[in-house]
């Protein structure tokens, strides 16, 4: 039996792709032209101030280069399986999960090639930690994978409600 192709999960996976390849991008982009740049960008509320960071979110696990990439390469790994053999045809959910792949891969590239991470934009309305554009599409995409299982939950519970009655 020939199986139909799905035109829809295809065009999700080709968003996840795309978006994971931009990320990365746009990503390695930023970190190669801010390398010594130390320079207020709006006063007062954000600059960039150039870092390298050989551990994780806040410098956890300092020094712990090899062990975070093992991590990050499983994660990826995982996370694309994942987005491949998911049953969503979702294109939140693809978008999602290709900003997270493709900032753990853009932090994985640093960890490799250089053996720190290198971080360059710094809050100055707040004590937060210097980071980077991979770290704010991991945290973009967790936000949005969030949201998207809230909704769907949501509306399972709905459905529940409904087919009850």
């Amino acid at each position: 039996m020939k199986k139909k192709f799905d035109n829809k999960k295809t065009i999700s996976l080709l968003v996840f792709v795309i978006v994971l390849l931009l990320a990365i991008i746009i990503d390695l982009v930023t970190k190669h032209y801010i390398i010594g740049i130390d320079k207020p960008v709006i006063s007062g509320f954000f600059k960039f101030e150039y870092a390298e960071n050989t551990g994780a979110a806040w410098s956890i696990f300092s020094g712990s280069t090899v062990a975070l990439s093992i991590v990050s390469v499983f994660a990826i790994i995982l996370l694309s399986i994942y987005a491949i053999f998911a049953k969503t045809k979702s294109l939140f959910f693809h978008i999602s999960l290709g900003m997270i792949v493709g900032g753990a891969c853009g932090n994985l590239f640093d960890r490799i090639v250089f053996g720190y991470v290198r971080d360059f934009i710094k809050l100055e309305f707040v004590k937060f930690p210097i980071f980077n554009i991979a770290d704010s599409f991991l945290t973009i995409g967790i936000i949005l994978l969030c949201v998207y299982y809230l909704i769907d939950l949501i509306v399972a519970i709905k459905k529940d409600k409904k087919e009850s009655k």
